[in-house]
Order: C-alpha cells, then sequence, then structure tokens
C-alpha cells in the first residue's frame, strides 16, 4: 500500500494543488456519486457486465468451463496451493464484477480489472487437461486465433464504420478558413472537428450555461459546466451564453459557425441555404460580420466591423 501511494498519490496532490476541488470532484462526484445516485449517463441493466464478459470471452469460455466441469470450481484433485490460487481468481472475479453491476451508470471499461482472474481460470482449465491431448492443444490455439481475429476484425470495423464522425465537415472548414478566422459552435461540441480541421485555439461553444437544469443530465453540457469550475477565467471566454454571441461575432469580420439545425433557427441571420456544409442536422457557415445586413442583425453598430 505504501509503494502504490508513493507512486500514484504525487499526481493526485498535484491536480489537487493546480484545480481546487479535483479531489472532491474526482472521488466524491465521479466514485461515490455516481455509484450510489442516479442521473448520469450510460445506464444499463444489472446484468450487462455479465453479457459483455461473456461474448467478449466467448472463444475462451469452454476452458472455463473445463475448469468448472473437472475440478468443480476449486480445484478438486489439485495442490493446496493450486486450490488457494482458484478460490482467490474466483474471488477477484465476482467481486469486481457484482460491484460494478449494482450501479446504474456502467461504462464498459469498469469491467476491465476482471479479465486478469478470467484469463487466470481459463488457463487453469486448459492446465487442467492431461498433457497427452494434443487436440486440446489446438483447439486452445484455435481459441486463440479467433480471439485475435474478432479483434482485429472490431478495430478494422470501427475505424471505417465511423457514422458520428465530422470529418467531412471539418474539411470544408480547414480548406477554406483561414488562420485567424474564429470558429464558434452553437448548440452541440463536435469533438472530432478541431482535430480534423487543425484548428489551434480552443473553440467557444454557445449555449444557455447559466441554466440550472443544464447540470441535471450528464452529457457533453455537464462535463464543459463541471470543467468550466477549474478554470473560471478561461471558461468566461470559452462557455458563451446566447447574450454574447452578437458581440463574439462583432469582433472578427469573418466567423465561422457549426451549428444544429435547431439552435440556428433562434439566429435570423443563420440561413440554411448559406450553409458551406449541411448533413445529419448541423451546418457549418462563414459569416461577414463587415456586410451591412449582417451587421445590423447583429447590432454591430458603434464596433469596427459595422460597415
Amino acid at each position: 500500500i505504501a509503494l502504490f501511494l508513493a507512486l500514484a498519490a504525487p499526481w493526485f496532490l498535484l491536480m489537487q494543488q493546480r484545480f481546487d476541488g479535483f479531489l472532491h470532484y474526482f472521488f466524491v462526484v465521479q466514485h461515490f456519486q455516481r455509484f450510489a445516485k442516479g442521473g448520469f449517463n450510460n445506464v444499463q441493466p444489472v446484468w450487462f457486465f455479465v453479457a459483455v464478459l461473456t461474448v467478449f470471452s466467448l472463444p475462451f469460455l469452454p476452458w472455463l468451463a473445463q475448469l468448472l466441469r473437472r475440478n468443480k470450481g476449486a480445484g478438486a484433485g489439485s495442490t493446496s496451493a493450486q486450490r488457494a490460487v482458484i478460490w482467490l481468481m474466483w474471488a477477484w472475479l465476482l467481486a469486481v464484477l457484482v460491484f460494478f453491476s449494482i450501479p446504474s451508470s456502467k461504462l464498459v471499461g469498469y469491467i476491465l480489472p476482471v479479465l486478469p482472474p478470467l484469463a487466470c481460470l481459463m488457463a487453469l482449465g486448459l492446465a487442467a487437461l492431461p498433457a497427452a491431448r494434443v487436440r486440446a492443444a489446438r483447439l486452445w490455439y484455435a481459441s486463440m486465433a479467433l480471439s485475435a481475429l474478432a479483434s482485429w476484425g472490431a478495430v478494422v470495423g470501427l475505424s471505417l464504420y465511423t457514422p458520428d464522425t465530422w470529418r467531412d465537415m471539418a474539411s470544408v472548414l480547414r480548406a477554406q478558413r483561414q488562420a485567424s478566422e474564429p470558429v464558434l459552435m452553437l448548440g452541440y461540441y463536435y469533438y472530432d472537428l478541431p482535430l480534423y480541421a487543425q484548428l489551434a485555439v480552443p473553440t467557444p461553444v454557445i449555449e444557455d450555461w447559466a441554466n440550472p437544469q443544464l447540470r441535471q443530465r450528464d452529457n457533453w453540457r455537464k462535463e464543459m459546466a463541471d470543467a468550466g469550475d477549474f478554470l473560471p477565467a478561461q471558461a468566461s471566454a470559452l462557455l458563451l451564453n446566447p447574450a454574447d454571441l452578437a458581440a463574439a461575432l462583432c469582433r472578427s469580420p469573418v466567423n465561422w459557425i457549426v451549428a444544429t439545425r435547431a439552435a440556428a433557427q433562434n439566429h435570423p441571420f443563420l440561413v440554411p441555404s448559406d450553409a458551406l456544409f449541411n448533413a445529419r442536422g448541423s451546418l457549418l457557415w462563414r459569416l461577414r460580420s463587415d456586410q451591412p445586413e449582417v451587421a445590423r442583425a447583429l447590432r454591430c453598430e458603434g464596433t469596427p466591423n459595422a460597415g
């Protein structure tokens, strides 16, 4: 425990030193409250992790069944040391599985700590077979090959099937935007767009951040609002309210706006037919606030871009 604390504690202490309130947010909010309360995302049924482990361990499940069948789970006929290891692996696996199945919020990554004991039990299932069982060894290698092939196929499939990416929009933005032209997001945060568009600075997001209901749902809005609590100066410049949009646009003669169709309806100067990109309910505009009609709509009179 002392070695663990020596390795891990400095990072937590430095984070707390840099971001006041980090320890409370990390341990209390994101651990205890996420475990004990509702209102968080990724709500799944109690059997979710059992199903996940069954599906993703499928090629090797026969070896776990072999251990249960021949040794009845605790290693009948094995040495006391072997039985102790088997019981330890089962206790490890079940403790983690039950613990993370209790809360309603479940991410697949939560169950990763059960993989070492699960792999150990499967290997013990193979070891329980007589050494002369050549067929068993072949089946083991077949299980490994099938698992590797399925993993490779999943990686390739996920890299090719990306329905939620905004790479196409980012390509338009990167090709036509000048480096000095600001980009603003309205009504949604497009996570991969800054990466693919090669934006050098963070993108302001327009939303009703003063709405107390905003933090009641565990989504991108709550994530940004929570992050803003740790960096209030940056938050005031990047998390803008709808009333701040016109002033932000008037500061530059050319702005790029990425918005959902629903959010754009609240701003008459965002005409869908003028968008340079339109797909999946989101649009991209190149807005010139130095044009008289746009300046009037934004009420930029009295600014350098009044036209």
